[in-house]
């Protein structure tokens, strides 16, 4: 694009393009731009260095020492262009256990977080991951007094951990400002000397809420708010947003934090994970006291059993009382996973019927939106003749199929839904042709 008609553009709308072509994760798309034009250099430096990440050194073989060259590497940039200080908002740290003594020792990367700091900026946003299951830092103490007490604690509002063992416990409870946490496979140091050293009184009230699995971390959140003697270290009672996979154990965790947010929560995501594994709800989970609860995302996975999926979920359906704050229910259904007989025409056999009484109920004559989406997995029989044959005329013959398939069930099976003016109704599908 000539410069002269960019520079006819006001710097807000030259932003605004710039966020609005920008890639998730897509670094040299980024680079180019800045290469491109010099109105573009601010915006794409901004979404460059928003997140910055270092990692601990593996010890592969050209590997060893890739983390203090990166280190060093962006203290030129900061010692270089002062301001792109400002820009940085989140910090990934993925962490070996025989590497991780840097983070609270090494000057360069203190150095960094004091420039970041000294710029106006802070770290909102801090991921920790484990180079693998499970990883923990050598020393708590000094990683709290050199790094989180100065550059974290004060600051962080949304936190994500992942495969780490003994987490500070005064990283949940020191966080006075943090609202969201992201905990999968990770758990807290013993009780010791630290407790002290954190506002007990003060802990800080989560938002929002994603966890797998439940122990550990969560474990002890939960934990804390049954028994009065266990200090709390984050507070449930004021969350609004709820998301984890359908496990057994995840779910029985989801009741005990919906009874404590019973008057808060607003979002509540219960999805299958990547294998699609079929778990039955039924007399899970009780949402009668879930009293603002207006958004509810589930996924049932329909088994090869004669087990219903649908019945399963209506039993947890039909715990919202009549008086509800419902706004906007999404269902995932996922067809042909565990079995190819019958076809997509095999939804048919599930109690369509119930559900469709239990969202008319829950409905009760106000405005609903009901998103239905249905999933089906090509036999692998028909998906590698496709593959032979290099075309893609049968997968599109299967995918409309699906699609009247699914039309038809909706009209047959899901009258009230299909035709009650206050429920606002969309049925999508999608083909999964991966196969385990």
């Amino acid at each position: 694009m000539p410069q002269s008609h960019i520079l006819r553009l006001s710097q807000e709308i030259v932003d605004e393009i710039v966020d609005y072509f920008y890639p998730e994760e897509d670094l040299w798309t980024l680079i180019a731009l800045t290469l491109t034009c010099r109105a573009f250099v601010s915006r794409s430096q901004m979404q460059i260095f928003t997140t910055i990440k270092f990692s601990s050194d593996t010890w592969r073989p050209g590997h060893q020492g890739a983390r203090s060259k990166r280190i060093q590497r962006f203290l030129d940039i900061l010692y270089a262009a002062p301001y792109i200080a400002r820009y940085v908002r989140g910090l990934i740290l993925t962490i070996s256990s025989f590497d991780n003594d840097w983070v609270a020792e090494d000057a360069q990367f203190i150095r960094i977080m004091e420039v970041i700091r000294q710029s106006g900026s802070c770290i909102r946003n801090l991921t920790i991951y484990g180079w693998s299951f499970p990883e923990k830092f050598s020393d708590a103490r000094s990683l709290e007094h050199n790094f989180l007490q100065p550059f974290i604690y004060p600051f962080i509002t949304s936190l994500k951990i992942s495969r780490m063992m003994s987490i500070p416990r005064a990283l949940l409870a020191s966080s006075t400002n943090l609202r969201d946490l992201n905990i999968s496979f990770s758990d807290l140091e013993p009780f010791g000397d630290d407790l002290d050293t954190y506002p007990l009184h003060f802990p800080p009230q989560l938002q929002n809420l994603e966890y797998d699995p439940p122990t550990g971390v969560i474990e002890a959140v939960i934990n804390a708010h049954c028994d009065s003697d266990v200090p709390l270290i984050a507070d449930l009672s004021c969350l609004r947003t709820l998301r984890t996979l359908t496990k057994r154990e995840n779910v029985e965790s989801l009741q005990k934090i919906v009874q404590i947010a019973k008057t808060s929560l607003e979002e509540l995501y219960l999805l299958s994970d990547e294998n699609q594994n079929y778990y039955s709800y039924g007399g899970s989970i009780n949402f009668s006291d879930a009293v603002r609860l207006r958004v509810l995302n589930i996924d049932v996975v329909f088994p090869n059993s004669g087990d219903d999926p649908l019945v399963d979920l209506c039993t947890i359906l039909n715990t919202f009382p009549i008086q509800n704050s419902m706004e906007k229910f999404d269902l995932s259904a996922y067809i042909g996973f565990y079995s190819s007989v019958g076809g997509p025409e095999s939804c048919f056999r599930a109690d369509w019927e119930a559900l469709d009484r239990e969202i008319a109920r829950i409905s009760s004559e106000k405005p609903l939106e009901f998103h239905l989406h249905m999933v089906y997995q090509v036999p692998e029989s028909d998906d590698e003749e496709e593959s032979d044959n290099g075309n893609d005329g049968d997968i599109g013959k299967i995918g409309g199929h699906c699609r009247l398939t699914f039309e038809r069930l909706v009209r047959e099976r899901l009258p009230k839904i299909h035709d009650g003016s206050q429920i606002t109704l969309t049925l999508s599908y999608h083909l999964d042709l991966s196969h385990s």
